[in-house]
């Protein structure tokens, strides 16, 4: 039942990355009705396959990132509010990535990804550190989550004013948005989103069983640590990748836009969930989750 349960679910949101990917293709300067979109892509039209489908694409790894770097934290953290925006990697990899671009100037895709990764890593750190014991703690975790976020922003619009008009770089990182996105792009996020993903259904079974207490862990034998450790580095990691995908998730700038960055945190469920429950174990949320959010994601900055 389970089994049938997620065919069912997995199938929708496939159908729905599909249908949000030929609406975000079709809008733009030039607008274009689906079936002109469909027909386009099949003939190799310029417009579609040099700048549309790539800005697409682009939005389908920040969501599936995102999405997924939630439901890691919220397995790891045993808490139903745990996401990147609330411990940390959203403002620790934004405040890093316009430090540096105000001290630097631009600098190389791969390597702003690097350093966008070093802060989002350290934001995280400073949230559980301060959260101590807490951090599986459904009030406490997001409280600190968001005094730690306002702190690293307020940093973050000090270096801005202090250094206006030369700020330039980072206030169009800041501003966030899809457009202009090349397939070059794709391809230097992808990689550690596949290999994070890759890494977390390979190790499924294990992240499941964070789900159980502690005493019942280690009756089994189970490193509750080390498992726990693992499950904040590969969120990290996609958090990371889906902050520099989507260069930032300040924008919400209309109602579909916020919608669809709504509808990513609703998607970053843990195994907590009443339809994780209903459609199984860890791979099976992984890919629903990762569907779900990429769909969103590309519908909710098409343009």
């Amino acid at each position: 039942m389970r089994h049938k349960r997620f065919v069912g679910v997995l199938v929708g949101l496939i159908l729905a990355l599909a249908l949000s990917a030929i609406i975000g293709m079709g809008v733009g300067a030039v607008m274009k009705p689906p079936g002109e979109v469909i027909t386009a892509f099949v003939t190799g039209e310029p417009l579609i396959w040099k700048y549309r489908a790539p800005r697409i694409l682009v939005g389908i790894c920040a969501g599936v990132a995102m999405a997924v770097s939630g439901c890691l934290l919220q397995s790891a953290l045993r808490n139903p509010l745990a996401a990147p925006d609330t411990v940390g990697i959203t403002s620790g990899g934004g405040l890093a990535a316009v430090a540096v671009l105000m001290g630097a100037g631009a600098l190389p895709a791969h390597l702003l990804t690097f350093i966008v990764f070093i802060g989002a890593l350290a934001g995280t750190a400073l949230v559980l550190l301060l959260a101590g014991r807490g951090a599986s703690d459904p009030v406490r975790l997001p409280l600190t989550g968001v005094a730690v976020s306002f702190g690293l922003g307020a940093i973050t619009e000090l270096l801005l004013v202090r250094a206006a008009p030369e700020a330039g770089a980072a206030m169009t990182w800041l501003k966030g948005s899809l457009y202009a996105r090349s397939l070059g792009d794709a391809t230097i996020v992808a990689p550690f989103i596949l290999f994070a993903l890759t890494v977390a259904m390979v190790v499924a079974k294990h992240l499941d069983m964070l789900a159980l207490d502690d005493s019942t862990m280690a009756g089994i034998g189970v490193n509750t640590k080390i498992w726990r450790l693992i499950a904040v580095a590969l969120a990290v990691i996609l958090g990371a990748a889906g902050l520099w995908a989507g260069r930032s998730w300040a924008k919400k700038t209309n109602p579909a836009t916020t919608a669809g960055l709504s509808a990513l945190y609703v998607g970053a469920f843990g195994a907590s969930h009443p339809l994780a429950k209903k459609i199984g174990s860890w791979p099976a949320v992984l890919t629903v989750t990762a569907a779900s959010a990429g769909a969103a994601y590309a519908l909710s900055d098409a343009k």
